[in-house]
């Protein structure tokens, strides 16, 4: 492995870090209200959402435009983004959802999720 790909794996690891940390704390202030759950499971939603926001821009013009270095473009990408995102706890939320019968929370999640996630990527593609 050369010195440059070491340094990329690197890189794609602190951004992962900040990415699960992000996701970690978004959970921990989104998802109860004083020991209450709520229907949504909000923390993992707007960790998604953030990230699908984030992949977007990161692939616009104006994005690679002023990154234009390639190990940062990939602590941002594969690392922070990847990392925040996870459809893993999205899947198994969304499966916990229907397991208990609470379709419409489940309906509900899953459309946000998939059609909020579309549009934010869409919307920061074109800044």
């Amino acid at each position: 492995m050369s010195m440059d790909t070491a340094l990329l794996y690197f890189f794609i690891a602190i951004g992962g870090g900040f990415g699960a940390l992000l996701r970690m704390f978004l959970a921990d202030i989104l998802d109860s209200s004083n020991g209450i759950q709520r229907r949504i499971p909000l923390g993992t939603l707007a960790a998604n959402l953030i990230a699908a926001f984030s992949l977007g821009w990161l692939h616009s013009e104006s994005a690679l435009d002023l990154i234009g270095q390639r190990h940062l473009f990939f602590a941002l990408t594969m690392g922070f983004s990847a990392s925040a995102s996870t459809f893993s706890a999205f899947a198994f939320q969304l499966a916990q959802m229907l397991k208990l019968k609470k379709y419409h929370d489940a309906f509900a999640y899953a459309l946000i999720s998939i059609f909020a996630g579309l549009l934010l990527t869409l919307a920061a593609m074109n800044l």
